[in-house]
């Protein structure tokens, strides 16, 4: 994985680190770690959280 040359890509990956990620697969955490991106981007409304939840 190289470094997100992109500021908001880079705050999603920082937001990933600090998730515990042990009862999650592959593909949930490549899917909300696409939305915190759009969400940091403002593409898509931060009223859910990344992994689809309510917040």
């Amino acid at each position: 994985m190289t470094f997100p040359e992109d500021i908001f890509e880079a705050a999603a990956y920082e937001w990933l680190k600090q998730q515990d990620l042990t009862k999650r697969t592959p593909k949930e955490v490549s899917n909300a770690l696409n939305e915190a991106i759009k969400q940091a981007k403002g593409i898509s409304p931060a009223t859910q959280s990344p992994w689809g939840e309510k917040q």
